[in-house]
């Protein structure tokens, strides 16, 4: 999961550095508490990219909306403003997120596409058993966002088939589960620009 997060999270938890700009990082929550303020419910999460472990700050009104999106024990996207705290001690960071991203989300904003290989396994009369099964596995996953791109080998042809956008997915865990489990996680990738 590291490597895939590394496509669009730049820098791991400890190296991040304050700027003016949003930066994203990722990481696994692993707690999470609220406080009542005179500008409302905020939350406080704690996440962990197994370089570090860092608390992010979600505000009321990013609360509201993105509440359900803060699940321990899952990982989470963050878009926000990294400041010092001269508070917390020399080179110490806070986080304001300004955005929060389910792992789903985060690879359906940056992938690039998902590729399948087929490599002989839709040959002859299981060409349709094959095509049934990948229309029943792709179908609940969309619409979506990322475009789908399928290869075929066996010993007599090759070809490449990007679908329409009427097929185009989200990128969930279960739909990725499911595909690696049916073609082998050699022939499901996720491209990322």
């Amino acid at each position: 999961m590291q490597a895939e997060i590394a496509h669009f999270v730049r820098r791991p938890l400890a190296a991040l550095e304050a700027r003016k700009e949003s930066q994203l990082l990722a990481g696994l929550v692993v707690a999470v508490r609220s406080k009542i303020t005179a500008r409302g419910k905020m939350a406080f999460i704690q996440l962990d990219d197994g370089s570090t472990s860092l608390e992010v700050s979600v505000f009321s009104e990013l609360l509201e909306s993105e509440r359900a999106k803060i699940r321990e024990d899952e990982v989470l996207v963050v878009e926000g403003r990294i400041q010092r705290d001269d508070f917390a001690g020399e080179g110490r960071v806070k986080v304001v997120a300004e955005r929060l991203l389910t792992l789903a989300e985060a690879r359906g904003r940056f992938a690039r596409q998902l590729r399948l290989s087929l490599n002989g396994q839709a040959a002859g009369n299981n060409s349709r058993h094959a095509v049934q099964r990948l229309r029943s596995l792709l179908a609940p996953y969309t619409p979506g966002e990322c475009p789908v791109r399928l290869s075929y080998l066996n010993a007599e042809a090759s070809c490449e088939l990007v679908f329409g956008d009427a097929s185009r997915v989200r990128l969930e865990d279960s739909l990725l589960q499911a595909l690696r489990e049916w073609l082998s996680s050699d022939n499901v990738r996720v491209d990322y620009a």
